[in-house]
């Protein structure tokens, strides 16, 4: 898969030598049509185990900003880390949005202080940011995996809600509030996914994408 589009934004992907073969050939096709591209915009992220020296990547002659994190479509990727880094990026975003909610204006304001109806606003306001991308990172599989991060999160508005301790049981808290764990929605939108991905044609690129991710999880290459 040598490059991604959505829109105007291009990701192009290849080796360390083929990305600058990629390169040229852009900065050939832009050429020929009058076309120019945002340097200023223009990063490049390699994904490796630990930061090594490579060769700048040239584009128009210009050296390519290198950059160890990078936002695509929202979901921040990181050259060295894991998926965590970019949930960690949704955690804090859904913390300031809870702060909003219960401080700011929205419950303080209208004199909101139900825990049924705090959980409806959290569901609204602040899940679609917590399982922002979940079908790239997943649902959890063992602890220490991504998701964790943004369950501690949902937790601990939960046992705030109700003004108990922390080292009371989860699911003490989850029944009392009538209210799933996150994995609960995680998993409901990554089947809703799979089940449109599915009913697709075959030949399409996201179809095949999520067949060949099939492939390497069956052996046991991710």
């Amino acid at each position: 898969m040598p490059l991604l589009l959505y829109a105007d934004d291009l990701i192009l992907m290849s080796t360390a030598a083929g990305l600058q073969k990629q390169s040229d050939a852009l900065a050939s096709l832009c050429d020929k049509r009058q076309l120019a591209v945002n340097l200023s915009k223009t990063k490049t992220r390699i994904i490796e185990a630990r930061h090594s020296c490579v060769a700048h990547l040239v584009l128009n002659r210009a050296v390519v900003e290198r950059v160890e994190s990078y936002k695509y479509l929202g979901f921040t990727f990181h050259a060295t880390r894991d998926m965590s880094f970019g949930t960690g990026i949704l955690v804090a975003a859904a913390r300031r949005a809870m702060f909003a909610m219960q401080r700011r204006y929205r419950c303080a304001f209208l004199g909101i202080r139900d825990p049924a109806l705090q959980c409806k606003l959290f569901d609204t306001l602040m899940l679609p940011i917590l399982s922002y991308a979940v079908e790239i990172w997943g649902v959890k599989r063992s602890y220490g995996e991504p998701a964790d991060l943004l369950e501690v999160l949902h937790e601990s508005f939960l046992k705030h809600l109700l003004g108990i301790r922390k080292s009371t049981a989860n699911e003490i808290v989850l029944a009392e509030l009538r209210h799933f764990a996150l994995q609960t929605h995680f998993l409901q939108q990554n089947l809703r996914y799979h089940h449109m991905t599915m009913g697709l044609d075959s030949m399409r690129l996201v179809t095949v994408a999520m067949m060949e991710g099939f492939k390497f999880q069956t052996n046991g290459t991710v």
